[in-house]
């Protein structure tokens, strides 16, 4: 077996130059990482939930497929969530599970209506919401949550007659 003399040294494989390649490799792994998480789980849950219907319902249900459903998280735009389906649709069947993409939709708009009342263009949410989320919101879109808050604005300042 060879052996290492003292005075040699070990090169080093440089992967990364720079702590700072490193430490965005490794934020970039953990965020897709936790992504899959979210799916793999929403999925679970989907399917737990339908098993249990499915178990409830007086005739034979089968599963055929999924089809995907996409959701924007705290780490970014989570895409093609499978989504298990019946064969046979019944028509009752409301899944509390996927409420969860309802939720995510509500943070989001909160946190565009917060940003509106700090006073951020449409053009800068825009921006952030391309950066953070990962996702490209519309000037249509923006300008259509700019509206809706103005009117809320409005409603709110005005002043009921005594």
């Amino acid at each position: 077996m060879p052996t290492q003399s003292n005075n040699s040294k070990i090169k080093r494989l440089e992967i990364f130059k720079e702590e700072k390649e490193l430490q965005k490799f490794l934020e970039i792994n953990f965020t897709q990482s936790l992504k899959q998480m979210i799916k793999v789980t929403v999925k679970t849950m989907v399917k737990a939930e339908m098993e249990e219907f499915r178990q409830q319902f007086e005739e034979k249900l089968s599963f055929n497929g999924h089809y995907g459903r996409n959701m924007t998280s705290s780490f970014g735009r989570v895409e093609g969530i499978p989504i298990p389906r019946f064969r046979e649709s019944p028509g009752n069947l409301r899944l509390q599970t996927l409420s969860v993409f309802d939720q995510e939709r509500e943070k989001f708009a909160r946190l565009v209506e917060q940003m509106h009342l700090l006073g951020i263009s449409q053009r800068k949410i825009r921006h952030l919401a391309k950066v953070c989320f990962g996702i490209p919101v519309s000037t249509k879109k923006v300008g259509a949550i700019y509206k809706e808050l103005v009117e809320k604005e409005e409603f709110n300042l005005r002043v009921l007659p005594s």
